[in-house]
């Protein structure tokens, strides 16, 4: 309420006092002579200060109840603030220390690696002054594999094998012959079997084999089976 920033308390206190003590007088005293033709506007006035003390107590309380509500979140909020801080200040500690294992362990794991290249390289470096003998890295390698060690002997002479030569495959010997009707180049001499080619009336084919009502042509570059109802041989 605004105007409770303006009033201090005693003064609502005294307000809501006045309107106690006119409202009581107005009724009580109005048997007086001199006071009983004031008795009316005493009492409506009276009425008027008590009713707006009233008010002003009844704002002064709902203000001291929103003020209590105010402070009690505001130490709701200081008491986060303060658990967010230790939390901030437990992440900041716990990141530090993981921050500082990790770049320990990132350089001893430099050192080590530094460490294991100078021995490789010292070792490189030994084997190309002093080359190890093949007798002893044979031996090294079948001791490892638990196997006899084989001593090969230089060859006197080398061996000359002589050179195979395959036989010469002979051309496959083709009949012409003409086809006599529309029919279907299979892969098989079965009629339910992929279909190669098409072959029209009238063109030629060469016959590479017969097999008792099929016979194997090609045709186009293409090889395969077709009745021998369809094409006549020798034409």
């Amino acid at each position: 309420m605004w105007i409770l920033s303006f009033l201090p308390d005693y003064v609502t206190h005294l307000i809501l006092f006045a309107g106690v003590i006119g409202t009581i007088a107005g009724f009580v005293l109005g048997f007086i002579p001199f006071i009983a033709p004031y008795k009316l506007p005493i009492q409506i006035i009276s009425i008027l200060v008590l009713s707006f003390g009233l008010y002003l107590e009844g704002g002064m309380a709902d203000n001291e109840i929103w003020q209590m509500k105010v402070k009690e979140v505001e130490a709701k909020v200081a008491q986060a603030e303060a658990k967010s801080q230790e939390k901030n200040v437990e992440i900041v500690t716990i990141v530090a220390e993981k921050t500082k294992v990790i770049r320990e362990k990132g350089q001893t794991i430099t050192k080590y690696i530094d460490r294991e290249v100078a021995v490789d390289k010292e070792v490189i470096k030994f084997v190309e002054n002093c080359p190890i003998p093949d007798i002893i890295i044979k031996t090294h390698n079948a001791a490892a594999q638990n196997k006899p060690l084989e001593i090969t002997k230089p060859a006197e002479a080398a061996s000359v094998e002589p050179v195979k030569t395959e036989p010469k495959q002979e051309p496959q010997k083709t009949t012409s012959a003409i086809v006599k009707q529309w029919s279907n180049l299979r892969e098989t001499t079965d009629h339910s079997s992929p279909k190669i080619d098409k072959l029209s009336p009238g063109e030629k084919v060469d016959v590479v084999k017969l097999d008792n009502k099929f016979a194997l042509v090609k045709h186009n570059n293409k090889q395969g089976w077709v009745s021998t109802d369809y094409i006549k041989v020798g034409g």
